[in-house]
């Protein structure tokens, strides 16, 4: 395949769920809703597998010719060559082989069809209820294949997940790296509303952070953790902690603290500063309408970002405080 079909090919994809994208060389950059994700190109007219080996960065993209390269380098996706127009696509994500449409708006054997010539995924789901409850679960309808657990490769970390059980999104990867570029190494970190285990695991690989403790309330993420935890071979910095906030003594104190469950960051504000050093940064991830100016009594606002949306009036927002007094 030409260079030049494969950007194409590439900038169909990421545009029929809903990114912007950026193409400069054999580089993209895709800026979606949640997320932001960039990785290079490589036609087999242009280049070699060794070359290809040696320059591939985040998300890869080869042709047919470069197929074998999939066996050597993480988060690598073959494109075939394909006859005819455009294929629709619905809005979905790919969490290790197994694809979740979060919104569909055409036939569902045509979403099938169309997700299945772009991905070699096991399994795909529907998702038919938002997150709700207290573990922020949504419902699923099975529309290809049964399994529902897999392994996710994220910042050169495994994780195993349900998502029928625990929340799990790729579109946060961008967004658990950027943590993990705020913490020095040595440092400790809790994360409140660890899920399965991608913030600490994550932090842990790229900040060498010296401890890291993931709290987490829904027992089937806080077993997935551990098995995460051992699956990255980072049992003795990072911890699973299962339970509230009420499990912590009050002279435990961390230089930086996540609170990564924007559904209730109001009630775990307070009960999280009690845990930041003098000095720490508390990140706060919370939803925010359009225009809305977060004022935290306790807390001097050093940066906000956005990482998302859930609605057309309502962003996810990372919110970075440190403590007043």
């Amino acid at each position: 395949m030409e260079q030049e079909k494969l950007e194409e090919r590439v900038r169909h994809i990421f545009e029929r769920q809903g990114f912007d994208v950026e193409i400069d060389g054999n580089r993209f950059k895709a800026q979606g809703e949640q997320t932001e994700v960039s990785g290079t190109l490589f036609s087999s007219q242009r280049f070699e597998k060794e070359e290809v080996v040696e320059a591939a960065e985040g998300k890869v993209f080869v042709d047919e010719g470069l197929s074998s390269v999939a066996d050597t380098v993480d988060d690598a996706s073959v494109l075939e060559n394909q006859e005819g127009g455009d294929i629709d696509m619905p809005s979905f994500e790919v969490i290790g082989d197994i694809a979740v449409i979060n919104q569909l708006e055409m036939p569902e054997d045509e979403a099938v069809d169309a997700i299945l010539s772009h991905h070699e995924v096991k399994t795909i789901l529907l998702k038919t209820e938002p997150l709700q409850g207290e573990f922020r679960v949504g419902e699923y309808r099975k529309l290809h294949g049964t399994e529902t657990e897999t392994v996710h490769k994220e910042n050169g970390c495994r994780f195993k997940v349900d998502v029928t059980e625990a929340y799990f999104s790729e579109r946060l990867a961008t967004e658990r790296e950027r943590i993990s570029e705020r913490v020095e190494e040595g440092e400790s970190v809790l994360v409140v509303g660890a899920g399965v285990g991608p913030f600490p695991i994550v932090i842990t690989a790229l900040a060498e952070p010296d401890r890291v403790i993931g709290v987490e309330k829904n027992p089937k993420a806080i077993h997935m953790m551990r098995e995460n935890i051992e699956l990255n071979d980072v049992g003795d910095r990072v911890e699973a902690w299962e339970g509230d906030m009420s499990i912590f003594s009050a002279d435990q104190k961390f230089n930086t603290v996540v609170v990564s469950a924007p559904e209730h960051s109001g009630e775990l504000l307070e009960l999280s500063r009690r845990f930041l050093k003098d000095g720490g940064e508390l990140n706060l991830y919370t939803f925010l309408e359009d225009g809305e100016q977060p004022q935290y009594e306790a807390f001097e606002i050093s940066g906000m970002t956005k990482c998302g949306e859930r609605g057309p009036a309502l962003k996810r927002v990372r919110v970075d405080l440190s403590k007043k007094f």
